[in-house]
């Protein structure tokens, strides 16, 4: 491979410009050119840092949006406008939701450090020369970016854009012909805007020329269109042929209705990886179970004191709402798996021995974390917390439990959760219950 330092510039070519001046530098001076010196004089810190580093490191000159790779950080990835759109916060619960500071900021670092590495990579072959600007987007970070995209990123001009990334979306959107607007929404969505996507191809050629024919519509539907882009993200993560053709802003409305109100986000939270055998998340529109469905739920029967089997489908009273929708979501954070452990009720919210053990696989990645919620009649209901065990010969069900005191998963959700393991490939026979049943309690249809 190329060695570490070959995209410098020269050393012995940084002081090679005619007219020289010092610049107090803290306890020592730097010499630098007139050009460097002037703009180190005039300019605020980052300002000062960026004309340095363009001066010391490039042979070529490179969008400052990417030159800023060199020092993105976790806040960056937060904010990268003062009018960031966010999905509602819980950060106002004061519970007992807590993180190790130290544990958090370099978890939540080590995530954002993945779009940093890539986008600085990039960096590197353009600014050397090695590649354009285009093909180092491509070949680094795994981009889908088109030729008038990549033009409308190198002249994205002199704005301090804090994300490499939201930098890309803008010009993404501004090369389909939307306008600033719609880019600078969709750079602010806090999914696609800081992170990458699974399928970013998908992104480039459906979702974003979807958002922008539709933009106009969707401000009608009042959603925003940042929720759209990640609303479309996570159902192509769900399903590999999911595709925006045929869709209208009023059609997707009500799905992404209930994509926003089973979404929770924090701030200053620990941020985990995504699992690493590929388990994908689900949403599923018009969630009515089939007619004449019988579910049987461990434990709860005659012989135990239970009242199964239960009956599902139309006419039963039970998942047969048409209009229901189910999601399946991977919780990827601390915070957030805190917050799935008060809306059950179990102990996750308050025991602690319970937080550090989870969180511990969570990190290591040796398990994932599912959210089952299903809206229904205007109701949002947690159905259920899942722990997938991702093991040597396979993915295992190590438990899943559903809101107190039955903790037993509810009919519903056991058929549901059944459904969404077989098209997983994980196996729902290792599941036991791990709480004490002293008494079967009955859960009302839902």
């Amino acid at each position: 491979g190329h060695k570490k330092v070959d995209f410098l510039r020269p050393i012995d070519h940084w002081g090679d410009d005619d007219d020289q001046r010092r610049v107090s530098g803290g306890k020592g001076e730097i010499q630098l050119p007139l050009r460097a010196a002037a703009d180190l004089k005039a300019s605020t810190p980052d300002d000062a840092v960026d004309a340095l580093t363009a001066y010391l490191l490039e042979k070529y000159d490179v969008p400052q949006a990417l030159r800023r790779a060199l020092w993105y950080t976790d806040e960056d990835a937060r904010h990268d406008d003062d009018d960031d759109f966010a999905y509602p916060s819980n950060d106002d619960d004061d519970g007992d939701v807590s993180t190790n500071e130290t544990s958090s900021q370099l978890t939540v670092e080590t995530a954002t450090m993945q779009v940093a590495y890539k986008f600085s990579a990039a960096y590197a072959e353009a600014a050397s020369g090695r590649r354009n600007v285009r093909d180092a987007l491509r070949h680094c970070v795994g981009l889908t970016v088109s030729k008038k995209a990549a033009k409308e990123f190198v002249e994205s001009g002199p704005k301090k854009y804090r994300s490499p990334l939201g930098a890309v979306r803008r010009a993404q959107i501004r090369a389909l012909g939307g306008e600033a607007w719609v880019g600078d929404a969709v750079a602010r969505a806090p999914r696609v805007g800081s992170s990458l996507s699974s399928d970013e191809a998908f992104l480039t050629n459906d979702a974003f020329p979807w958002i922008v024919k539709n933009c106009d519509e969707i401000e009608t539907e009042f959603y925003p269109l940042g929720l759209a882009a990640d609303f479309f993200d996570e159902m192509r993560r769900g399903d590999p042929h999911y595709s925006c053709a045929g869709r209208t802003a009023k059609t997707v409305s009500s799905a992404i209705d209930a994509y926003a109100s089973s979404t929770v986000s924090f701030a200053d939270d620990e941020a985990f990886l995504p699992n690493p055998r590929g388990i994908r998340p689900m949403f599923l529109e018009n969630a009515c179970v089939t007619k004449n469905t019988t579910v049987h739920v461990p434990y709860d029967d005659g012989f135990y004191g239970g009242y199964g089997p239960y009956h599902l489908g139309p006419g039963t009273g039970r998942a047969d709402d048409p209009d229901a929708v189910l999601r399946v979501e991977e919780i990827l954070s601390l915070k957030r798996l805190i917050y799935e452990g008060q809306q059950l009720d179990n102990c996750l919210e308050d025991r602690r021995s319970s937080q550090l053990k989870y969180v511990m696989r969570a990190r290591q990645r040796s398990s994932s974390f599912w959210s089952f919620t299903l809206k229904s009649k205007d109701k949002l209901n947690h159905l259920l917390l899942l722990e997938v065990w991702h093991l040597r010969h396979g993915n295992i069900v190590r438990q899943a439990e559903g809101p107190r005191p039955r903790t037993l998963p509810s009919p519903e959700a056991w058929h549901w959760m059944r459904h969404w393991c077989k098209q997983n490939n994980v196996d729902a026979s290792t599941w036991d219950v791990y709480s004490r049943l002293d008494h079967i309690y009955p859960c009302d249809p839902l």
